[in-house]
This record gives structure tokens, sequence and C-alpha cells, in this order.
């Protein structure tokens, strides 16, 4: 009688450790699924406002606006940079050997509205500015 339930006790352990493993399994998938879910909203609302911009490119009278980045501001209104980051208060006269790769892609990443918000200045202000000086 021992025997049998020593035998029935080993099972409900490898049972249960059977179970246990599968529980762990199961909630790593549901993890992944969650991040998977999480980075496809992610990815698809950056696409429909990436959408949103380039139709707006597409109008014919268009302005600089505080979401634009500055590169944005570079290539589709042809200000140089010294221009934009004068009016931005971004000291553009570091040298480049200075400069890390990472701060010179946050320079040109970041958008009108954070750099104003950065140099504390008026932002209204300094995209009417910037609108005036770029060429018709």
């Amino acid at each position: 009688m021992t025997v049998l339930c020593q035998m029935t006790e080993m099972k409900k352990i490898r049972t249960s450790k059977k179970d246990e493993s599968m529980m762990i399994f199961l909630l790593i998938i549901i993890v992944l699924i969650l991040f998977i879910v999480f980075f496809a909203v992610q990815a698809y609302t950056r696409y429909e406002t990436l959408k949103i911009h380039r139709n707006y490119f597409r109008q014919p009278d268009i302005q600089i606006q505080g979401w634009m980045n500055i590169r944005t501001v570079v290539q589709q209104f042809n200000l140089s940079e010294d221009v934009i980051y004068s009016e931005l208060k971004i000291n553009s006269t570091r040298s480049v050997d200075t400069l890390t790769i990472n701060e010179t892609i946050y320079d040109n990443r970041l958008t009108i509205d954070d750099a104003c918000k950065r140099s504390h200045l008026n932002c209204t202000q300094v995209i009417t500015r910037l609108n005036s000086l770029r060429p018709r």
C-alpha cells in the first residue's frame, strides 16, 4: 500500500511540474503577444502620422509648423541650418569634432516645438520669424 501511495505522490509531483512549466510557457507566450500588439499599435500610429505629414507637404502654400524637425525645415523650406539654429538659440558653432554622433542626430531630429522649450523661447514667435525668413 505504501509503495502505491509513493507512486501516486510521484505522479502528482511530475504532473505538477509539467503544469508549472506549461503555465510558465503560456505566460511567456502571452507576454510576447502583448509586446507584439504594443509595437504594432505604435507602428500603425506613426505610419498614420507620417501619411498626414506627407499630405501636408502636397498642399500649395505650406508654412513651417512646430511639429517639424530641423532637418525637415532645411529640406522643405530651403533655410540653412545656421539660420534655424540662431533663431532657436542653439549653439551651432560647436565644431563637428566635439559633437558626438548622438548629439548631431538629436539636433537634426529635434522638433521646432522641442527646441523652443529647450531654449525657453516663445514658439509662435520663432515660427513666425522662420516663415518670414524662408525664400518664396
